[in-house]
């Protein structure tokens, strides 16, 4: 054979067997890199106390030994797959042999919807090869998303992204996802920052009525602008305003509130009207005693002083036992029991009642004793009923008692309640009514001076205290005398709208001693003593 054609045919074969060798030591190479990191990470695992076991990759392919697969299962470790740019978490459970680590991140400026102009970072692992394992992912951010310290997450859903996380705070360099609870569907997720550009309240002014709440709508512009939550402050403790935006209003009053994001880049002021609506309604009786025929008052305290609206609205339960008109006169028409319902007129579920009792009118039982009437054994004075103009009995002692208990319980609170006048003898009486004749002529001076002997200072059972003047009924101590001076046996003899029965104008300064329990019965009845008496 020629020489020539031998070794043509030896480096025919020749080749092949270098291309072989080549297979075989590469094979061999991976082989033992395969054999030799799996060894060593199987050590790692097993010698580390931790429940977690991290393992280290730098190539897109993972191929586990059996043996640390078990091992993982056994021990119940949970598996961090950690890359240059993210890591993965699975659990054990969910460990498999073989993983192609296939997840894309971009970083960019965006064309997306919504997003057109800003800076966004998309990562991509919904061809992860066992996507349904992931419990959770752990990326890297980019420097252009660190700068803001806070960044939104968007999810791809049904053809668009969706809002994932909210306001996401970064303090690192790394954001990670809980995997654990959400669809392992088309895993596409942006990142990114939009810029806030303005703060928007529906109103510069609101109003909100005292004692009640208010949702504050505060909105970003624009609307997927990024920020963690807005911060609010009150600058009065009268107005409250919770982290959540809930204004509580305290007291009536003009407020202001400012609004900023987190960052503070922002802030926006607005003015809160605290209107004063009607909080409670008080009457000056929840009870009234009445006669047939008779009626009475019922005075309304609507509070605060300042309510805008503080119409009520009077109702009898039953306008056969009593009916009422929109002042409050109440009118007596049958013997029994009803109620008197005050509402406000304006807020809802706002009301108060007052019992009225119709009794049997007694019998009258007048009797004369020296010249001195008592009716149903009350001693009366006024402008029919006279005393001779020698009774002179001085200051009754046991309504004096009286007066000196009522005085210490004022004096706790404050007031004086000290006597301007208290027994008159006929004589004085005589002296006092002829100068008020001389100075205001007799129609006038007899609309608030009694005639000698129709004064009931002499019965020494009447004082005047505090000071002598109609702006007495205003003052705390007026009011409070009015309100109280029935506990301790004493009425306001002349009351405001008796001017007609009583002869006398109104005297919130002069109280008369009945002693009890007939001064409340008279106080609960609303009436004066002439029409408790039936004379």
């Amino acid at each position: 054979m020629n020489v020539n054609v031998k070794k043509k045919e030896k480096k025919k074969y020749f080749i092949p067997f270098i291309i072989l060798g080549i297979v075989l030591v590469i094979l061999c190479v991976v082989i033992g890199a395969y054999n030799y990191r799996n060894i060593k990470l199987y050590n790692y695992i097993v010698s580390s106390d931790s429940e977690v076991a991290d393992i280290y990759y730098n190539f897109e392919y993972m191929i586990l030994w059996d043996k640390t697969l078990n091992y993982i299962r056994e021990n119940k470790k949970e598996v961090r797959f950690i890359g240059e740019d993210y890591t993965i978490i699975i659990p054990s459970y969910e460990i498999s042999k073989y993983y192609n680590f296939n997840v894309k991140f971009n970083e960019g400026i965006s064309e997306i919807k919504d997003f057109d102009g800003i800076s966004i970072y998309s990562v991509d692992f919904s061809d992860f090869d066992d996507l349904y394992a992931v419990g959770g992912i752990e990326f890297k951010l980019p420097d252009t998303l660190l700068k803001s310290n806070i960044v939104d997450v968007y999810k791809y859903e049904n053809d668009e992204y969706i809002l994932y996380k909210k306001g996401t705070k970064i303090f690192t360099d790394r954001i990670y996802f809980n995997m654990l609870d959400d669809k392992k569907e088309n895993n596409k997720y942006i990142v990114t920052y939009v810029p806030l550009k303005d703060i928007v309240v529906e109103n510069d002014v609101l109003e909100i009525n005292n004692k009640s709440s208010l949702d504050l709508v505060v909105k970003p512009l624009p609307d997927n602008a990024t920020y963690e939550k807005f911060n609010f402050y009150s600058e009065n403790d009268a107005l409250k305003i919770t982290e959540n935006g809930v204004i509580n209003a305290k007291e009536a009053g003009e407020y202001k509130i400012k609004i900023s994001d987190n960052e503070q880049r922002i802030e926006k002021e607005i003015t809160i009207k605290v209107i004063p609506i009607a909080l409670e309604l008080t009457a000056d009786k929840s009870t009234i005693s009445l006669f047939p025929g008779n009626t009475s008052k019922i005075n309304v305290n609507v509070l605060p002083e300042d309510a805008i609206d503080k119409n009520v609205v009077f109702e009898s339960t039953d306008t056969n036992i009593a009916s009422v008109d929109d002042s409050g006169n109440v009118t007596a028409v049958n013997v029994g029991e009803c109620e008197i319902k005050i509402k406000s007129a304006s807020v809802e579920n706002l009301q108060i009642s007052v019992k009225i009792i119709v009794n049997e009118k007694p019998a009258i039982n007048q009797t004369e004793n020296n010249g001195i009437t008592y009716i149903n054994g009350v001693l009366v004075v006024n402008k029919k009923y006279s005393l001779p103009a020698d009774y002179n009995p001085g200051v009754d002692q046991t309504a004096l008692n009286a007066y000196y208990e009522m005085k210490s319980e004022a004096n706790k609170l404050g007031f004086s309640l000290e006597i301007m006048s208290g027994f008159r003898s006929y004589t004085t009486q005589e002296g006092l009514y002829n100068r008020y004749v001389n100075t205001y002529g007799q129609a006038e001076a007899d609309t608030f001076s009694a005639k000698p002997g129709h004064s009931e200072h002499q019965t020494g059972l009447a004082f005047d205290l505090g000071w002598v003047d109609d702006a007495y009924a205003d003052t705390d101590e007026g009011k409070w005398l009015a309100q109280n001076c029935y506990k301790y046996g004493f009425i306001i003899r002349y009351q405001k709208g008796k001017e007609d029965i009583t002869g006398y104008k109104y005297e919130p300064w002069h109280v008369r001693y009945l002693g009890n329990p007939l001064a409340t019965d008279v106080y609960n009845s609303g009436l004066c003593l002439e029409e408790y008496l039936g004379i």
